[in-house]
């Protein structure tokens, strides 16, 4: 009775404000002195309908939960024995179960040397150009259960293909030769195709200038072996301490490229995009459009968004940074500017074909909808703060809430669109999936 009382008072004074609040309202509404003054009388609207909803809610949920609740009583139910009747003891004549052989279960491959008896073949592709003072130790480090070496000369001025024909007797090596040079990325796609050519089933990228040991070969291949990933790249960052040795210019790069490979490719969790050490299926590695990929330094970043495209599973491998004497032939301040535009342009790719032409989702609404109102938002607020400053007035309250509350939602909703796209990264290897009857070419 005390509950039913209180609950009846509050919900006469909640009604009591409720009217007096849109009897106000509504006045104001009937005779508006402006456009502005009548759209936000009609937000005002919204947001008492809401808060008296909501506090309807409320009381109702709250006076259900001060319901006394009756005890039902407890009936015991009486126990009555059964009696136990011995049953007499019948002797089971003993039958001899034939044995069977169970079928021996392929154990996981989880090192080369496993995948050499497997039958997985593994092969290396070297991009040669000005590396002739390193390129022999690179080889020699390449341990026996790698199949075969491609070494690609880039047109390389040092004529890194004839020297390591000359001087270099495995039997693994093979050769090709660029007449005009290509890029990193065409060396690399060379070597791509030949060893797909070849059957080979993992295709590993090495750089020929002596920052990536051979013998971190096993850990990179490790997770496509164990059908873990596709696509295995090092990553230098994982470990603070060996930074120090990394060039600030570097490091200060490899950040600023690494946030928008994200943008761009879609794998928020990866790190390092320009690292070249990489290992990659011949299933996905065939089902990718080479001749769309980038031939030049932008050709690791383009590898991750075409990947990006098809949904494969990358992984970062950590490994040690290894500098030398060796001459880097990139020039950050040169491709920064092409970097960004490049990325620019994936990005833009990336989102209207994962969300709105392979797939439909609610970031798919979320993005526009974030985009329009705050653009509307920072524009209508820019034109009106213009304006009082110009005039010397102060803008109403209604002109406020009408720049803010549109910018307020958009950025909302572009945070929600973002939430949405780091959690959508592919989390299953693809290659199982997919055949190596040829290379797809519908990804723009």
């Amino acid at each position: 009775m005390w509950v039913g009382k209180n609950a009846e008072k509050h919900d006469v004074g909640g009604s009591a404000r409720k009217h007096k609040a849109l009897s106000l309202l509504g006045r104001r509404l009937h005779k508006p002195k402006s456009i502005l003054e009548l759209l936000s009388g009609l937000v005002c609207f919204i947001m008492i309908a809401m808060h008296f909803s909501n506090s309807a809610q409320t009381d109702e949920a709250q006076t259900k939960m001060a319901q006394p609740t009756v005890a039902q009583p407890t009936v015991a139910q009486p126990t009555v024995a059964q009696p136990t009747v011995a049953q007499p003891f019948v002797a089971q004549p003993f039958v001899a179960q034939p044995f069977v052989a169970h079928p021996a279960v392929a154990p996981a491959v989880t090192h080369p040397s496993q995948a050499a008896d497997r039958g997985v073949r593994i092969a290396v592709v070297i991009p040669c150009f000005r590396v002739k003072a390193h390129i022999g130790d690179v080889i020699a480090a390449i341990g026996e259960d790698v199949g075969a070496i491609y070494v690609i000369d880039d047109a390389c001025p040092e004529h890194s293909g004839a020297w390591v024909k000359a001087n270099l007797g495995d039997a693994r090596i093979r050769v090709i030769e660029h007449p005009t040079n290509q890029g990193v990325g065409g060396a690399v796609i060379s070597g791509y195709r030949a060893a797909l050519a070849d059957g080979f089933e993992i295709v590993v990228k090495i750089d020929g200038d002596g920052q990536m040991h051979p013998v971190d070969l096993p850990r990179l291949v490790r997770p496509i072996l164990l059908g873990q990933a596709d696509y295995c790249k090092g990553n230098r960052f994982f470990h603070p301490e060996d930074l120090a040795q990394m060039p600030l210019v570097r490091l200060l790069g490899n950040g600023g490229l690494s946030l928008l490979s994200k943008l761009s490719s879609g794998y928020w969790q990866i790190f390092d995009p320009t690292n070249g050490y990489t290992a990659i299926h011949g299933a996905v590695l065939a089902n990718l459009p080479l001749h769309k990929i980038s031939k030049r330094y932008f050709f690791e970043s383009d590898m991750l968004f075409r990947l990006g495209l098809m949904r494969a599973m990358v992984i970062d491998v950590p490994m040690k940074a290894r500098y030398g004497n060796e001459i880097s032939q990139l020039r950050a301040w040169k491709v920064a500017p092409e970097f960004a535009a490049k990325h620019l342009r994936n990005f833009i790719k990336r989102i209207v074909y994962q969300y709105y032409l392979r797939d439909m989702s609610i970031a798919s609404l979320e993005l526009p909808l974030g985009l329009l109102l705050s653009a509307f938002g920072l524009i209508f607020g820019s034109m009106q703060w213009m304006r009082s400053v110009t005039a010397e007035t102060t803008a109403s309250a209604g002109t406020v809430m009408l720049a803010a509350l549109p910018l307020m939602l958009g950025i909302q909703f572009l945070l929600n669109a973002l939430a949405f796209d780091m959690a959508a990264q592919p989390r299953e290897a693809l290659h199982p999936l997919l055949e190596r009857s040829g290379q797809t070419t519908s990804h723009e």
